[in-house]
């Protein structure tokens, strides 16, 4: 998920992300990223918004997050940024307070997923747009 975040930190990701223009060495999502101990520090725990969207992207998998909990944002599809997801049953994850637990769905025909992150689109024309002024720079 780190090289993910690395790799588009200021395409896709870029002012997107909660602290997402700030150096790495002091940049609390790359910090969390980084951090290796068990048990893992709260601080460091998984979040709601943009780590389903790492997840997404990292794994070619779209991400169905549903609250156990009441939301403003309600329950929210994550899908990759560049790709097609590899398989089309989403992972899903249910917060319950503080805790995430992966769900499996019973195969049924009358099952609606939620509406992808509102914020996917915009952030995929973003970073189309950074990527073609990028690559339009004549070097130097």
């Amino acid at each position: 998920m780190l090289e993910n975040y690395l790799k588009y930190q200021y395409t896709h990701y870029g002012g997107r992300m909660e602290h997402g223009h700030m150096p790495a060495s002091t940049n609390p999502l790359i910090i969390s990223l980084q951090d290796k101990h068990l048990p893992l520090p709260q601080q460091h725990w998984f979040g709601t918004i943009d780590h389903p969207q790492i997840v997404a992207n990292t794994y070619n998998r779209t991400i169905a997050v549903y609250w156990n909990t009441p939301r403003e944002t309600g329950d929210c599809l994550f899908v990759p940024f560049t790709t097609t997801p590899d398989k089309f049953e989403p992972i899903i994850l249910i917060l319950d307070i503080n805790d995430f637990l992966l769900a499996k769905r019973k195969p049924t025909r009358n099952f609606n997923w939620p509406q992808i992150n509102p914020f996917h689109k915009a952030i995929a024309v973003q970073a189309t747009k950074t990527v073609q002024a990028v690559q339009t720079v004549p070097p130097i």
